[in-house]
């Protein structure tokens, strides 16, 4: 990360004898200092903002991330550049020293990698190891209600699933797999084929792998499957009967479910919302579907590539006209306005910008009503980059 270096004008002052010399050096040494660029307007440390845009934890971080439910943050050290944990006072409950790539894999514990190793392991919340460095690749580790988080074995690169102490329950022995659901099962695919099925937390399968693949199942027992011949998608019900035959190219379902799904139109590859029976409720008109949030999705439009949002009906929510948005549970929207690449925020029942666009980046609303931001620019403060 580059800091600003301090102007060397004194020192050329020193040897310039001449007074009338001196003003002209001074002159053109500040005609040819450069400004902050537009992008560097918001490019200080981070901190964390409250929805009415006032600092609650003064910009202070190298980085800062999201904070979990329980009202735990990573954040990164400017001096050290060590990763901890902070809590919503912004005081430092995990004491910065590992190297960055921390994430939560579950309330209590946390996936961080050791500063001297580079090697993952698993971290409670006391700050000490619950699983000791040993994997080159975890930080992608979520563990589901269960207790179990998908794994790949780094010798075979087979996939299983493992408990808090980083013990294998179910050895690897999938082609892939997906976190456990509500219903006790995942998604896996068989090592051989790699036609999927759903097993259980024993490692059984329950669904057979005979599948071209598998999606999450909702309340009312539908799923989406992709089939084997054409490799396109459909919907089947909870007796396994087609309700929509295969007909898209992807499929994904809101959160909020409701009987509605985005597909992917084969022949345009645009992005619509159909109905369970295979209907369009909304012709395809989107490029791509990004982040959903409840009943709420990002959409990009093929002509302008920029974004908006929209609900599970289709209607919009925020216009498309931002560079990047990204949604929250609660609380205004981030948006990056493409005129100035700076962050601000917009009302999520009607859209119009309620936090003006001063962040060089931003996160989501917390449920604890936070969000991380990167503060204004100021001469000396770090300018680097949002991870990830």
């Amino acid at each position: 990360m580059e800091r600003l270096v301090k102007s060397p004008r004194k020192a050329r002052l020193a040897a310039v004898a001449s007074a009338t010399l001196a003003v002209a050096v001074v002159l053109a040494l500040w005609s040819c200092t450069p400004t902050p660029k537009e992008e560097e307007k918001g490019s200080g440390p981070w901190g964390y903002i409250d929805a009415s845009g006032s600092w609650v934890i003064d910009p202070q971080f190298e980085h800062a991330y999201d904070f979990t439910d329980a009202g735990y943050a990573e954040a990164v050290d400017d001096k050290t550049r060590k990763t901890g944990i902070i809590d919503a006072s912004g005081r430092w409950m995990v004491e910065p020293r590992f190297l960055s790539g921390v994430t939560f894999a579950a309330p209590d514990l946390f996936v961080a990698q050791d500063w001297d190793t580079e090697l993952y392991g698993l971290v409670g919340m006391n700050g000490e190891w619950v699983a000791g460095p040993q994997w080159e690749r975890g930080q992608d580790i979520k563990f589901s209600s269960n207790g179990l988080a998908v794994f790949e074995d780094e010798a075979t690169g087979l996939f299983g699933y493992i408990d808090k102490t980083g013990a294998w329950v179910i050895p690897p022995s999938y082609s892939y797999a997906r976190a456990f659901e509500g219903d006790g099962l995942a998604v896996a695919g068989d090592p051989n084929s790699s036609l999927a099925g759903r097993v259980n937390a024993t490692g059984g399968w329950v669904v057979e792998p005979v599948h071209g693949g598998l999606g999450g199942i909702d309340t009312n027992g539908h799923y989406a499957e992709r089939d084997t011949a054409s490799g396109l998608w459909g919907i089947r019900d909870a007796s396994g009967a087609w309700t929509a035959t295969p007909r898209y190219a992807n499929v994904d379902r809101p959160k909020a479910g409701g009987g509605l799904l985005f597909a992917q139109d084969e022949k345009s590859g645009l992005w619509g919302i159909a109905t369970y029976s295979g209907a369009w409720a909304i012709e395809p008109q989107y490029m791509k579907i990004g982040f959903t949030q409840g009943d709420l999705v990002v959409v990009t439009m093929p002509e302008t590539k920029l974004e908006g949002v929209v609900d599970s009906k289709g209607s919009w929510v925020v216009e498309p006209k931002y560079k990047d948005i990204v949604l929250s549970e609660s609380g205004p929207i981030a948006v990056q306005t493409p005129e100035t690449g700076l962050w601000g925020y917009v009302d999520r029942a009607g859209g119009s910008m309620v936090i003006e666009p001063q962040f060089g980046n931003a996160y989501g609303f917390a449920s604890i009503g936070l969000a991380a931001v990167r503060g204004p620019y100021e001469k000396g403060q770090p300018s680097g980059d949002r991870p990830g």
